[in-house]
């Protein structure tokens, strides 16, 4: 019922609400997963995000996020922000072999990039280019072609 309550709130954009149902529903049962998953979500839509990463850590250690390429994508972006590159660019990995697209290689251009890896940065700009192209916005697309091209001139 909580969860169920957490759902509807967050539906009328009520945050915090939301948040309060997770919390409690997790009170009771603290080991569910969908509980966890959709506290860490809000969390995250919340700005609250180094407390949305520390549950999606747990539930990505606990392998409840093998499947779940969407979530691993949002820790990525997470651990990107927060301080953690490295693991970012591993759950971008995992979540690109789950369920590949356009915006999550050219996130992943970019982590490359900043971790270093300009040459494989280039690849997945010119995958998401060639082949998920569709998947981008106009500015995206625009984005990623600019970087390829900029890219490309600093090697």
């Amino acid at each position: 019922a909580l969860n169920l309550l957490g759902a509807i709130a967050e539906r009328r954009e009520d945050l915090p609400a939301a948040i309060g149902f997770y919390e409690r529903g997790l009170e009771l049962e603290p080991g569910s997963i969908p509980l966890r998953a959709r506290l860490a979500d809000t969390l995250a839509r919340q700005d609250e995000g180094q407390r949305a990463l520390a549950i999606y850590e747990l539930l990505i250690e606990d392998g409840a996020l093998d499947a779940d390429a969407e979530r691993l994508y949002k820790a990525a972006m997470l651990n990107t922000r927060y301080g953690d590159p490295a693991r970012a660019e591993g759950l971008f990995r995992r979540g690109l072999a789950l369920a590949p697209g356009g915006v999550h290689h050219l996130s992943m251009a970019f982590i490359l990039n900043r971790n270093g890896k300009l040459g494989e940065g280039i690849e997945h700009l010119e995958l998401v280019l060639e082949r998920y192209r569709a998947d981008l916005s106009p500015q995206q697309a625009q984005l990623a072609a600019r970087t390829l091209e900029q890219w490309r001139r600093s090697l």
